[in-house]
């Protein structure tokens, strides 16, 4: 955010920040995985809530006002997927990716957000 502050945005740019969380399930259902899928979710999205704040201060820190979107990827969907849809529905000139250095073997395996959205947005 820093960096984007300092070298991208101006002062009238329309900022939201988005937070990708994946809403978690699996084909397999029963009264027990039901109410533990449900446990997941809420902290999941307690999490992302809570990152999407940090990073709205972080931003009015460095002078500037934006928005908040916390995307949920529900089941058989994944994050890179939810925010692939986001953007079309949005359209935003330009979109900054962050980082959740996974490392090259992880990248590697999980693949790139930053790169599937570059290459299916």
């Amino acid at each position: 955010i820093r960096w984007c502050a300092e070298k991208l945005f101006e002062k009238d740019d329309k900022i939201v920040l988005a937070h990708a969380t994946e809403g978690g399930g699996s084909t397999y259902a029963s009264k027990q995985s039901t109410e533990l899928k449900g446990i997941i979710s809420k902290a999941q999205l307690t999490k992302g809530k809570t990152y999407l704040e940090e990073c709205l201060g972080k931003l009015e820190k460095a002078g500037y006002k934006g928005d908040t979107e916390l995307i949920v990827a529900y089941p058989h969907t994944s994050a890179k997927a939810a925010l692939r849809l986001f953007l079309e529905r949005t359209k935003p000139d330009i979109l900054v990716c962050g980082s959740r250095r996974l490392g090259a073997m992880k990248r590697a395996l999980l693949g790139s957000t930053s790169t599937y959205l570059v290459h299916n947005s």
